[in-house]
């Protein structure tokens, strides 16, 4: 092998260990976002046993906090694991694909933050329970994850010297429309159940969105539907699919006749 070769092959072992080195620092950086605000619910919960509250008036609080951890543990584990393109790669700077998804994964956590930190702050004499933000900022979320998915479903960026890119509808429509559905679910469904401020409509409210937030998961985990083991399989469509569909269905039939 010539000097010219060594170098080149040298070089290139040099740049794709540094690649690594980026994408790791990358994720890093987003896992300790996660770390941050799933460590906020602490935050709350313990301010709120602070002021010596029960849980047991202010249920609506927990319920909350309960919603809070599920979307931030439950997004963790789907962007971890995520083997989407546009989140796998090193950021080169701050014009590229990667970079703008770098930017998306970080309003997402923020927002997380936001729900957290807007939960309700009750006294022992008053109740001030409402859904508005919970329903708000889980739409906003899903509207996230929709921008999300087109980033790094959709568009393909085949040469980042060049910016050649073509369309990758057929990932997208597969793995894209599930966010525009829960938002959908969200926005027609249970959208309306806000104008109740009673504690109970609220934890009910709470719930629905819990299941919602499951059932985006649930359509997100497409290996399920490829489990060799057919009770196996029977068992994780029921737990990720039914149950939260059969919630859902059911939560809004029982409001629609004014049960919740």
């Amino acid at each position: 092998m010539s000097t010219n070769n060594l170098i080149k092959s040298d070089n290139s072992t040099d740049t794709s260990i540094r690649d690594e080195n980026t994408a790791k620092l990358r994720f890093d950086f987003i896992g300790m976002m996660f770390a941050l605000a799933i460590a906020q619910v602490g935050v709350e919960l313990g301010d709120f046993y602070v002021k010596s509250l029960s849980i047991r008036d202010h249920l609506y609080v927990l319920t909350h906090l309960l919603l809070a951890i599920f979307i931030i543990s439950s997004s963790w584990i789907g962007w971890q694991k995520s083997k989407s393109k546009g989140n796998n790669e090193a950021i080169t700077d701050s014009f590229s694909l990667s970079y703008i998804v770098l930017l998306v994964d970080l309003f997402l956590v923020i927002f997380y933050f936001i729900i957290v930190k807007g939960v309700e702050k009750p006294t022992n004499t008053t109740q001030i329970a409402s859904g508005d933000p919970e329903v708000f900022w889980s739409m906003v979320i899903f509207g996230i994850y929709f921008i999300w998915d087109i980033i790094t479903k959709l568009i393909d960026i085949e040469n980042h010297e060049t910016l050649a890119w073509k369309l990758k509808w057929k990932t997208f429509l597969k793995r894209g429309y599930q966010a525009p559905l829960c938002f959908g679910i969200i926005f027609f469904l249970f959208q309306p159940m806000t104008e109740i401020k009673t504690s109970n409509s609220v934890v009910i409210l709470d719930i629905a969105l819990i299941l919602t937030f499951a059932l985006f998961r649930g359509l997100k985990s497409e290996h399920i539907f490829q489990m060799s083991n057919k009770k196996a399989r029977n068992i994780r469509i029921f737990v990720s699919l039914i149950i939260p569909l059969l919630g859902v269905i059911s939560i809004f039939v029982l409001n629609y006749f004014d049960y919740v």
